[in-house]
């Protein structure tokens, strides 16, 4: 519940006393009259009074009670509101990451499956790479249509995300440039033509070359993760 929420409830109870008490006094100085009255007229006055009392004291008690479980819901729609977005926040952080991780996973993987067979490794490779490029497309896609999660971010964001994008596109369009070619090599001349390729060749030797680690993940990755990890609301 916000402040400005919480004062609308606030005035509201502040108007209905306000209300109330002017309607008593006009019963009251009705009632009441500039003439003389009998006993019988105090006494009924009196009892007029008390009787106003307890219905006005009533009706604030049923007006304050009314405001207070109006403010609660409010409040506890509020309150799963920004659970919900929170939750999506994490669980879309959590799959950037673990498009990162599979991205990391197969380049590594690909030393040892090179050493059986290199041209069976290198098309595995770059199916697992293209099947973390559409993960990370879902990931685009779901900050797309969530900017609301990220305020001042989500464009940042999301270009990005596009720029990893960019980056795995190159490998799998350079697979699709070569395969033909490298498939009509036997298994040494394979081996030695995929190591040379420009992109995959450097992608999985040593820290995966200077596309990589500063396009890809430092410039790219980190700093969006870096974004969508500022978001993250404590609730506890």
């Amino acid at each position: 519940m916000n402040n400005r929420s919480f004062l609308r409830y606030v005035g509201g109870f502040l108007i209905m006393i306000v209300a109330f008490s002017v309607l008593a006094w006009f019963v009251a100085f009705y009632i009441v009259g500039p003439a003389p009255k009998t006993p019988k007229d105090e006494m009924l006055i009196e009892l007029s009074k008390v009787l106003a009392q307890l219905v006005f004291i009533t009706l604030i008690g049923a007006t304050a009670t009314f405001l207070y479980n109006q403010y609660a819901k409010d409040h506890d729609r509020f309150k799963t509101r920004l659970q919900e977005e929170n939750n999506n926040r994490r669980d879309l952080l959590d799959a950037l990451i673990n498009v990162r991780a599979e991205v990391e996973k197969v380049r590594r993987n690909y030393r040892l499956t090179q050493l059986q067979n290199a041209k069976d490794g290198y098309r595995s490779t770059v199916e697992q790479i293209l099947q973390a490029r559409l993960e990370l497309s879902q990931v685009w896609h779901d900050i797309l249509t969530l900017q609301q999660l990220y305020p001042g971010n989500s464009e940042t964001i999301q270009n990005g995300l596009s720029g990893m994008k960019i980056y795995l596109d190159n490998l799998i369009d350079e697979y699709e440039t070569n395969a033909r070619k490298i498939d009509k090599l036997n298994d040494e001349a394979a081996a030695q033509c995929i190591a040379e390729l420009p992109r995959f060749g450097e992608f999985v030797t040593k820290d995966g070359g200077e596309a990589y680690t500063k396009d890809f993940l430092e410039k790219n990755y980190r700093n969006s993760a870096r974004l969508m990890r500022q978001h993250l609301l404590s609730l506890e």
